[in-house]
């Protein structure tokens, strides 16, 4: 068996229709295998899937990007599990396991391509609807990114440095554009500004948090650091 493990979840969702449905990601997890050669088994994995008809026989659909995807299924999640593990095999490799597993996704949540899908709350109620958000996964990485930004040995100009967070501010916005945004907008921009404060104060030896001297006004009016809850409200008046 090949060293290249396949990993998959099943997660039940309710369509538009209000028809059950079984949801299974699969994704690789990193081996020894490159990118190149894990794309090229995905192609066969989803020619095969064609081919046997699995999308009529087990009413399952596959979305894919690269070598991820999703397995949207009508009640046959078990079935679909099955046939995704036989066609693995056929192609000498093998499915994890210990990643495989039968949720339902109207209770949970599951992660995919950055987003996390599964029940959302409408803001101010108790209304429940299936929906897409940022994951904390990948707001973690992006402040990750900004702390290494504004670290305390950068002495660069500080118009360079809010134009190297803005840049990543913004790239992540454009990418993470769909969905329910507010919360995770909201969380980045007090993470960032609390982070720019931070640093402002090691570098002026301001004692403190740094709140009254660097207010919000200031890191957005002043210093010119990306906002993204003012990027999302501009957009949203623009549609």
């Amino acid at each position: 068996m090949s060293s290249l493990s396949f990993s998959s979840r099943f997660f039940s969702l309710l369509s538009i229709l209000n028809h059950p449905l079984k949801v299974e990601v699969i994704f690789c997890v990193q081996g020894v295998a490159s990118p190149l050669l894990a794309n090229i088994y995905m192609r066969r994995f989803l020619l095969a899937w064609e081919m046997k008809q699995f999308p009529e026989k087990l009413k399952a659909q596959v979305v894919n990007y690269a070598d991820d995807f999703v397995i949207l299924c009508r009640g046959t999640a078990q079935k679909a599990r099955s046939a995704a593990e036989q066609i693995v095999s056929g192609m000498k490799l093998r499915m994890n396991q210990e990643k495989t597993q039968v949720v339902d996704a109207l209770r949970q949540s599951f992660d995919f391509l950055g987003y996390t899908f599964g029940p959302c709350f409408a803001i101010g109620s108790s209304v429940v609807y299936l929906g897409a958000r940022p994951s904390k996964g990948r707001i973690k990485r992006l402040y990750g990114k900004v702390r290494e930004q504004l670290n305390r040995g950068n002495n660069d100009p500080l118009e360079e440095v809010v134009a190297a967070v803005n840049q990543m501010l913004v790239g992540w916005s454009q990418y993470f554009s769909y969905g329910t945004l507010t919360k995770a907008y909201r969380t980045v921009d007090y993470l960032v500004q609390a982070r720019l404060r931070w640093w402002l104060c090691r570098r002026h030896k301001a004692k403190g948090k740094g709140t009254r001297r660097f207010p919000d006004s200031k890191l957005y009016n002043k210093y010119g650091i990306v906002c993204l809850c003012t990027l999302l409200s501009t957009k949203r008046s623009n549609a």
